[in-house]
């Protein structure tokens, strides 16, 4: 078992806490992507912290202005507008991925997703973006998914170029299973990036609507992705990789005095 430091501050005042880790095929190589990182600057643009969703008039101008296509006037509180935002991303990312000083791809990306997501408050996310380099990995991580998610604990979470079935009904994106298939994706991909349970979160059923409309859709979309089954921790959990050695401390609380996240490296 090996021990992780995380720190926080505010004002150049820290707080160190220490974590065990908690080992499985995935948090093995989590590790090893810590022990190289841990001496890189994580990624603002990543980390929680920064909102990006209150300027995205203005995100939206400058992507479209980087990625030189044309700026559309839409309502941002449409899901059907965030849908065609998400397209638009996606349509040009790997386009744009290759070129320098790309911040703005990515505080776009985050601003969608910003909007969209109802989980806001539940998780403090930490990573590393594209410094991350030849250190993401594909990997099957679903299979070692938690039936659980416990405040305070660190979970790898779901993290791919795209959405997941349910977020994907959610959005009420187009019932095509060619879309579905490019769209809509397992947990393919180990990144470093983590996130930090700031409450227990439990797992209730899909809804009925959601199970009704993903029947005709599903064997298909399993088949391609060769996984055997989409469960509710597929959905809503991610991979346990550390807990506390203190089980007494509360991360929210923490973060109301150090709403920083400075480090995390191997002790």
């Amino acid at each position: 078992m090996k021990k992780l430091k995380i720190v926080f501050n505010n004002n150049n005042k820290k707080q160190e806490l220490l974590y065990n880790t908690v080992l499985s095929p995935v948090s093995e190589r989590w590790i090893k992507k810590i022990r190289h990182l841990s001496k890189i600057k994580h990624s603002p643009i990543e980390t929680t912290g920064t909102s990006f969703a209150k300027d995205i008039e203005r995100i939206h101008r400058e992507f479209c202005e980087f990625a030189r296509i044309e700026y559309k006037i839409i309502d941002y509180n449409e899901q059907q507008s965030l849908n065609l935002l998400h397209e638009l991303y996606v349509s040009n990312h790997n386009r744009l991925s290759k070129f320098k000083n790309n911040d703005i791809v990515y505080n776009f990306h985050n601003a969608i997703h910003e909007l969209e997501d109802q989980k806001i408050g539940v998780n403090f996310f930490v990573g590393w973006g594209t410094k991350e380099g030849p250190l993401t990995e594909k990997f099957m991580c679903n299979e070692f998914y938690t039936k659980s998610i416990l405040k305070n604990n660190i979970y790898l979470p779901w993290s791919e170029l795209g959405k997941t079935p349910m977020i994907y009904y959610r959005d009420k994106e187009v019932s095509n299973i060619n879309r579905l298939c490019e769209l809509v994706k397992p947990h393919l991909t180990l990144r470093a990036k983590f996130t930090i349970a700031l409450k227990d979160f439990t797992m209730i059923d899909f809804p009925t609507g959601f199970k009704e409309w993903f029947d005709p859709f599903k064997q298909t979309w399993l088949d391609h992705y060769k996984i055997k089954d989409w469960r509710i921790q597929d959905e809503y959990s991610g991979v346990l990789l550390a807990e506390p050695e203190d089980r007494t401390i509360d991360i929210k609380q923490i973060l109301k005095e150090y709403p920083i996240f400075h480090s995390i490296e191997l002790v």
